[in-house]
């Protein structure tokens, strides 16, 4: 449990350059990145080597994207829990009734000695997850999700990192308030209220809580879009989110489950309203949250 919570604590004090590389669905893409922390505030570059230009900016909660070739930019809140880190911060021995956590022994990541460890699911609600923490930093140098055979169905990792590097943040904050040529569109979000927002929440997987909802628009930038409800759910570890929508005809055709690498998607109709799962868990995991949410009126 201590090395996991240095995992989660680390990205909020340390500073590292390197490149990001992701794989699921059969399909990889790499990204570099600069990260700057310093206990109290954390700063961030994430520029996409593979298909078209995009540029990821972070300061603490606040994130921009930015697609320069289409001069456009979306600027909005993250919310921090439903990342890997932000859970592992907020983790706690609760994790352990759901998952056997094991410290299999070390290994080497981009050129670094490191400690791995394994969290097994002690059920059929959840998937595995194999971590490997920088010995000298705790830094998470890569990650793994796995299938309950035992199968990696997505990963990411660091290919190469250079760690305690002089950070660069008001460069990157700079970049980051630079609007010149761009359309910038605000993502809002607002806290709500399940209960008053006309839903009932029934029985959950064991382990999974709610984490809260928000309002949303479902067309970002655009004032008359329809209001758009996600309701997040949480073992400790896994997250989903479920977003509500008013059923459209024309937008809404088919109700069915897809997968790629280890995130499952759900869709649904329920009377009126069109529900949407996503979330790295097993497809009974997604079909039960998605279940659990009824309406009162």
């Amino acid at each position: 449990m201590a090395w996991l919570g240095r995992i989660g604590d680390v990205a909020q004090r340390v500073s590292f350059e390197g490149v990001l590389t992701m794989s699921a669905g059969g399909r990889s893409t790499s990204a570099r990145i600069a990260h700057y922390g310093d206990g109290r505030n954390v700063v961030e570059r994430i520029e996409a080597l593979d298909g078209p230009p995009r540029i990821i900016f972070r300061h603490n909660a606040q994130v921009k994207t930015v697609w320069p070739e289409l001069h456009h930019a979306v600027t909005g809140p993250q919310d921090s829990l439903a990342t890997l880190s932000g859970a592992l911060r907020a983790a706690d021995d609760g994790l352990l009734r759901h998952y056997e956590l094991s410290v299999p022994g070390h290994d080497r990541i981009a050129g670094r000695g490191a400690r791995v460890l394994l969290l097994r699911p002690r059920d059929e609600w959840r998937l595995g997850h194999r971590l490997w923490a920088d010995e000298a930093t705790g830094l998470l140098l890569r990650a793994e999700v796995l299938a309950a055979d035992g199968r990696v169905l997505e990963w990411s990792a660091l290919s190469s990192v250079e760690i305690g590097v002089p950070a660069q943040s008001a460069r990157v904050l700079d970049d980051m308030r630079r609007d010149d040529g761009l359309s910038v569109r605000q993502q809002q979000a607002q806290r709500a209220d399940l209960r008053r927002e006309g839903w009932a929440l029934g029985a959950l997987p064991p382990g999974f809580r709610l984490l809260g909802a928000v309002n949303r628009p479902a067309a970002v930038g655009v004032a008359d879009a329809p209001a758009m409800l996600q309701v997040v759910f949480s073992d400790g570890l896994a997250h989903v989110s479920v977003f509500i929508e008013a059923f459209d005809a024309r937008a809404h055709r088919r109700e069915g489950l897809s997968a790629a690498g280890a995130t499952q998607t759900l869709t649904r109709r329920a009377g009126p309203w069109w529900l949407t799962a996503v979330g790295d868990v097993p497809a009974p995991t997604l079909q039960t949250l998605s279940a659990a949410l009824r309406r009162e009126r």
